[in-house]
């Protein structure tokens, strides 16, 4: 007992003159410390950046529901030196997916008969491949698993040649997952407001008591500008000059709140689609056609409500005053940008003559693009009683 007294007594002496020995505790630097280390970054100026690991996954990416690729046959060494590719249940040759976004390694297809669609596994065994070559398909990551270096992807369906404008556009579709104008939930659908049928001739008016709380431009002369194929005109402008000088300018954008409520089921839906998706031959809208193309599109003829803005302001832009609020329009013309600009060129031309003569050829260029039915130009009926009206000449100044 009292040597092992000793041996304790000797060790607790050793470890107190270590920590004699020992440098005191370093404290953590301040935040004005760290601060000033990143601005002065690292070697050479380099910027500092945090360092993490991954210690989950919380949830899989929905990258992985659909991968977009081309398919080709994997070639091993035969027995005789040259190359073969393995065969599968109905004679279907092994093959592999090469994603189109290269950040993605390629990937081996699951040949099972219950995962393969039949029409791959045809086309397969089809020599060079048959429809299946040079076309894009889509596919699903099935499993990759930790030890594997490629993972596992179920093939889903061809969509067709690579080079085609609907191949592409259902690629890209397909891969972000946009929800198209028929993707809408029977809930959101049941948000929108009652409207007379189109064949009853009728159309939807403004609620009395909506009018009663928004200022009235529909007297005021507004038109749209936009895109040759627009079917969403969300914004129209109008512009006059006063007798007493003074040049009166509105913008108005489509009140698209009036019709979706705050989390409604529409508009959560909205949310999850963020926007509007503009191809080349198609739009995969946010919100139904109804709104989108209807009650929210500031269409010729017809009245819309809007968030609208009014400047009066000198001939050389100086605001006196403004207003914004609600409001109720009446575009007097739908015009494209080509339209316009011609508009412009023509009263900006000095080989013309006077302002008559401008005014007179740019008015001409109006009416001439109006009466042109598979133009973009539509306008509103005239009305010699209406000062908002279709008025080509009015409307080029």
């Amino acid at each position: 007992a009292r040597e092992r007294e000793r041996a304790e007594d000797a060790i607790r002496r050793a470890l107190r003159a270590a920590s004699m020995d020992a440098p005191p505790p370093r404290r953590p630097p301040s935040l004005e410390t760290l601060a000033d280390a990143a601005a002065r970054g690292g070697p050479g100026g380099t910027p500092l950046r945090p360092t993490g690991r991954v210690v989950a996954v919380l949830e899989k990416s929905p990258k992985r529901d659909v991968v977009i690729g081309y398919v080709d046959v994997v070639d091993v060494e035969g027995g005789g030196g040259g190359k073969t590719s393995p065969k599968f249940a109905g004679n279907v040759p092994m093959l592999r997916l090469h994603p189109v976004d290269a950040r993605l390694p390629f990937m081996s297809v699951e040949m099972s008969p219950k995962l393969l669609p039949p029409e791959i596994a045809s086309q397969a065994r089809e020599r060079g491949l048959g429809k299946l070559k040079n076309a894009l398909v889509s596919a699903k990551i099935t499993r990759w698993s930790a030890g594997a270096v490629y993972p596992h992807a179920a093939l889903i369906e061809i969509l067709g040649e690579a080079n085609a404008l609907e191949t592409v556009t259902a690629a890209l579709i397909a891969e972000h997952a946009i929800l198209g104008p028929d993707d809408f939930s029977a809930d959101a659908i049941a948000c929108l407001p009652e409207v007379p049928d189109r064949a009853s001739g009728e159309r939807w008016e403004v609620p009395s008591e909506e009018r009663a709380t928004r200022r009235d431009f529909t007297k005021v002369r507004v038109a749209s500008i936009d895109p040759p194929t627009a079917r969403d005109l969300d914004d129209a402008l109008h512009a006059t000059m006063r007798d007493d000088g003074v040049l009166v300018v509105g913008v108005h954008i489509a009140d698209v709140s009036h019709f979706v409520t705050p989390n409604s089921a529409l508009d959560k839906e909205a949310g999850r689609r963020a926007t509007s998706t503009y191809f080349v031959q198609k739009v995969m809208p946010m919100l139904p056609r109804l709104l989108c193309d209807d009650l929210c599109s500031l269409n010729p003829g017809v009245e819309r409500l809007t968030f609208s803005v009014e400047w009066e302001m000198t001939p050389d832009g100086v605001v006196l005053s403004e207003w914004f609020g609600r409001g109720v329009i009446r575009s007097c013309a739908k015009l494209d940008y080509g339209t316009a600009q011609s508009v412009i060129e023509t009263l900006d031309d000095e080989t013309l003559g006077g302002e008559d003569d401008k005014a007179a050829a740019a008015a001409a260029v109006l009416t001439a693009a109006a009466a042109d039915a598979s133009g973009p130009v539509e306008v509103a009926a005239a009305d010699a009683n209406d000062p908002g009206a279709w008025d080509p000449r009015a409307v080029a100044e």
